[in-house]
């Protein structure tokens, strides 16, 4: 029978019977096969409670003393073994340690020599068995292990389960049976069954160890580990020499000085020692490093304060792009959303803390569609017209709209379903991330999916110019035509060439029912608007018109600002004549996001017509001028809230605008009109009402010359007033032009610019111009007849001679004089009746709501007289070729009311011819009439040519007064 001796060494004869075996010694160490394995079972139950520590040991000095770093050579192959598992685990442990801070799963136990040890021996006899056995180790392998230079072992758990800890004589050691965690450092698991020799992992942990091995002892406490880094050495040397020339060149001290001590639990005071004298330590990663190596960094034009964030695929990239400082694993998964805070983000897998941004970064969870396309000539579009753009606020972080437009951002994708697919393709330092995400018609609550919501409303931007030259004041309209309760549509703008994004609003409802309209007040250049239905926000990036300012034309306007009638003529130089202010298709000055070529065959487009109706009235229509309903000269009204406050801010559109349409067409029930602006008293009212509505004026002034590219600062505007307006009032008026002039042209504005002339002035000039009215040899007189004031002007020998004005114009005709009313005036009470039931048979709808609201809540007079002369000039009227409806020419054949209007001009004439028989005056050559009480004179005399009757019946008035008359010039 074969005789065996069971030893755990190789050495010894093999004897009979009983024999005398001498002491283990290292030779006979050296000698035990401890890696007869493939590294797949390593082994457990060697009796010693630091078995563990023993098996690394020998690990690294086999495997380092071979030179065989990736296995050993078996059947021509190179294989891992037990040593080469035993090794890559104790390294994995050595590193998630060196980068400890990055992981929040970890946690330390302190196992305190001392302490513990007491405990045992103090214990109960269990206890104190164990204790005097892990006594008899530590003191009888005190200089194998360094257990006399040990104070503590530390345990490293991950995820609360045990997975390595500190080694007195190979700093870390991996526990047994450990299984693979989820972290990773590149495409390297930690402990799992891949074997990852030291010379193969991140250059920072070989530096560390390498600095680490240059301190004093270092070999005397860890031989074994250090046989293993220089055999790591000679190996990157081979592949390497610039890393390795690198490692030579390092200054170990310096080096460890920038790391920082891994510490316990948070106790700075408490550093990790594998044995007293050596701390572990552990990498900050700079940042920066990853900026500068990352393929993935985004590519942008803006400043963005601090880190550049690395943008990470959410599905499969396979290509060879740099993730921090390995190549990107496609098997990564990249979180779809991550609530964290941009600067508090881990990057996934790697766990670096570095800003990373992802697919719900850059799309919002809904996207806006109207039942409508939009206008793409206004406002910048993609695919179907229909959607707004569903992008997050931090998408303009990183990109302005110029970038949107010139790129290949953003696509539309029609999808089976009413189904919409977006596509974003973010730009990185390599090429583009691509995002894709399906928004579907029903609500979902996946963050990869998006929510299509349907919503209608009416929105517009006044004015529609981009000017980076001057402050403009805008205003942007919001109607929505199918308010829900609880749900609230609200606009916000944002300049995205502006690192500071948000621009300051001033935002109020208008209309409460039946729809809900507001308008914010915006007084910076903006480029996205950004549209918010309850939780929802998308984006609108208008296609402005940009003035370009610099050596446009020269621009003058003439601002009759009268009682009854405003007027403004404007004049561009080297253009020909003046002529009445207009908005026309090519100079547009208010946007709509629905184009105006949308077919009104469905009622949802009617109600958003509706909804852009009220805008309009709220602001100013898209077109202004000849043959258009509203046109100059124009009524004298504001139109506001009703429940204004004017001792708090008010804005012009957001509390109160011209009322273009008063007269014209029905004003909404939520708005007063308000007629009574030039001559209203000094109080907080009134005076904010004249300001607001003179603001508005020079808005549109201002606007004309931006959108057609004028010289702005050269722009002269000219304003008129009655002499007899009182010097107090005068200096009120020309404070709130001068304040306002400011306010729309800018501070810096040159206020010579802005001139005023009494109103006699301009017609006489007018006539002298175009008509060719002489006044050297003898007089001429102007008289200018508005609503409240009638002014005249005496010019001779070529200057003027006497200017005086009077209260005693067309309102004194038709208004209700002292103590009068509606019910007593006579011109309403014949033609209201009368005039009502043309506008019913002809089925005048508009007309005949604004002559009810006229007759029943304004209770004015000149208000109704002053509408039914308007009709002849209505759009509506002309259109349906009404020849009833002329308010002059029923006057004219109205034998009762005529003599009124000759008692109206004898009474001036008679005036005028006295004060020039007082001034002795010669009689004057020509008289000529203007404004808009003038109009009445086609009432007295239908030959407005030649006005021959009216000169034969005022001559005798003249010559009894003046004794000879040579011309009247009408």
């Amino acid at each position: 029978m074969a005789k065996k001796v069971f030893r755990i060494h190789s050495q010894g004869a093999l004897t009979n019977d009983w024999f005398s075996s001498t002491p283990i010694n290292s030779t006979l160490i050296s000698s035990i096969n401890t890696d007869g394995g493939n590294g797949k079972k390593l082994p457990t139950s060697i009796p010693s409670p630091f078995a563990r520590i023993d098996l690394v040991r020998t690990a690294f000095n086999v495997v380092g003393s071979s030179g065989q770093l990736d296995g050993i050579e078996k059947n021509g192959k190179a294989t891992g073994s037990d040593n080469h598992k035993l090794i890559s685990d104790a390294l994995d442990i050595g590193q998630i340690l060196f980068n400890y801070d990055k992981f929040k799963d970890l946690e330390l136990v302190a196992w305190d020599k001392t302490t513990s040890l007491n405990k045992l021996l103090n214990g109960n006899n269990e206890q104190k068995h164990l204790g005097k056995t892990l006594d008899l180790f530590l003191k009888q392998d005190s200089s194998q292990y360094n257990f006399d230079k040990l104070d503590k072992i530390y345990i490293l758990k991950y995820k609360h389960k045990i997975i390595g800890g500190t080694s007195p004589r190979t700093l870390f050691f991996a526990a047994p049976g450990v299984k693979e965690i989820d972290i990773k450092f590149g495409s390297d698991i930690m402990l799992d069954d891949g074997l990852h020799p030291l010379y193969k992992r991140d250059r920072e942990y070989v530096k560390y160890l390498y600095a680490i091995s240059k301190t004093a002892n270092f070999n005397s406490y860890f031989p074994e580990f250090n046989i293993y880094l220089i055999s790591s050495l000679a190996k990157i040397a081979q592949i390497d020499s610039g890393f390795y020339n690198e490692l030579m060149t390092l200054n170990p001290n310096q080096y460890l000085n920038s790391l920082q001590n891994v510490v316990f639990n948070g106790n700075a005071g408490q550093p990790l020692e594998a044995i007293s004298g050596f701390s572990l330590k552990q990498y900050v990663l700079d940042p920066v490093k990853i900026q500068e190596s990352s393929d993935l960094v985004i590519a942008t034009h803006n400043n963005i304060e601090g880190l550049k964030p690395l943008v990470l695929p959410v599905e499969p990239l396979n290509l060879r792009y740099t993730y921090t400082f390995d190549l990107w694993n496609p098997a990564t998964e990249v979180p779809v959303e991550d609530k964290r805070k941009l600067k508090d983000r881990r990057l996934p897998e790697q766990e670096d803390k570095y800003p990373y941004l992802t697919m719900n970064d850059f799309l919002t969870d809904t996207i806006i569609k109207l039942p409508y396309d939009i206008d793409k000539d206004k406002f910048f579009t993609v695919g179907e017209n229909k959607y707004l753009l569903p992008l997050t606020k931090r998408f303009f972080d990183y990109f302005n709209v110029d970038d949107l437009k010139d790129g290949q951002f953003i696509q539309f994708n029609a999808r089976a379903g009413d189904c919409l697919e977006v596509v974003l393709n973010i730009p990185i330092k390599r090429g583009t991330i691509q995002y894709t995400k399906i928004y579907y018609p029903n609500s979902n609550t996946d963050p990869k999916k998006g929510t299509i919501i349907e919503k209608s409303f009416a929105f517009s931007i006044f004015p529609f110019v981009y000017s980076d030259q001057t402050d403009t004041t805008y205003s942007l309209g919001l109607a929505d035509v199918s308010p829900q309760n609880g749900s609230k549509l609200d606009v916000e703008v944002v300049n995205t060439k502006d690192s500071n994004h948000n621009v300051n609003k001033v935002q109020k409802q208008r209309s409460e029912s039946p729809y809900i309209t507001s308008q914010t007040i915006i007084q910076n250049s903006f480029d996205a608007v950004a549209l918010k239905y309850n939780d929802s926000v998308n984006y609108l990036i208008p296609n402005w018109p940009k003035y370009k300012g610099a050596g446009g034309d020269n621009y003058e306007f003439a601002i009759d600002f009268g009682t009854t009638n405003s007027h403004i003529e404007y004049k561009i130089e080297g253009q020909g004549s003046e002529k009445a202010f207009d908005i026309s298709k090519n100079d547009g000055q208010i946007a709509f996001l629905m184009p105006d070529n949308t077919p009104r065959r469905s009622e949802a487009i009617r109600v958003v017509l509706d909804g852009e109706s009220h805008l309009k009235q709220e602001v100013v229509s898209k077109s202004f001028g000849k043959d258009e309903l509203r046109n100059a000269p124009f009524r004298t009204c504001l139109v506001q809230n009703k429940d204004v406050n004017y001792d708090k801010p008010t804005f012009v559109f957001a509390d109160a605008n011209a009322g273009f349409d008063y007269e014209k067409v029905a004003i909404r029930k939520y708005l007063k009109a308000f007629t009574d602006l030039k001559w209203a008293n000094n109080e907080t009212d009134s005076n904010r009402r004249l300001s607001l509505y003179i603001e508005e004026l020079l808005m549109l002034c201002k606007n004309k010359v931006l959108i057609n590219d004028g010289n702005l600062a050269n722009t002269k505007v000219t304003w008129f007033y009655p002499v007899s307006m009182s010097s107090a009032h005068l200096s009120r008026l020309r404070k709130i032009w001068k304040d306002n002039f400011k306010s729309v042209f800018g501070s810096d504005v040159n206020l010579e610019n802005l001139i005023n002339f009494p109103e006699s002035i301009a017609p006489f000039y007018y006539y002298k111009a175009k008509e060719g009215i002489r006044a050297m040899a003898k007089p001429s007189v102007s008289v200018d007849i508005g609503g409240g004031t009638t002014d005249i002007m005496i010019y001779a020998d070529g200057e003027p001679k006497l200017i005086s004005s009077f209260k005693f114009a067309g309102n004194a005709i038709f208004g209700d004089g002292f103590n009068g009313n509606i019910n007593n005036n006579g011109f309403v009470q014949k033609y209201y009746p009368e005039f009502k039931e043309i506008l019913l048979q002809n089925d005048l709808k508009a007309e005949l709501e604004i002559l009810e609201k006229l007759y029943n809540d304004n209770q004015t007079s000149q208000d109704i007289i002053n509408y039914f002369f308007s009709l002849h000039d209505n759009k509506n009227i002309k259109d349906k070729q009404l020849k009833n409806l002329d308010f002059s020419e029923k006057l004219a054949n109205d034998s009762d009311f005529k003599i009124i209007f000759l008692l109206f001009y004898c009474s001036i004439v008679y005036h005028i011819a006295e004060l020039m028989k007082i001034k002795g005056l010669e009689s004057p050559r020509n008289i000529v009439f203007s404004g808009t009480g003038s109009k009445t004179l086609q009432i007295i005399d239908q030959d407005t040519s030649k006005y021959s009757s009216l000169k034969n019946f005022l001559k005798p008035f003249l010559i009894m007064f003046l004794m000879k008359m040579t011309q009247i010039f009408l």
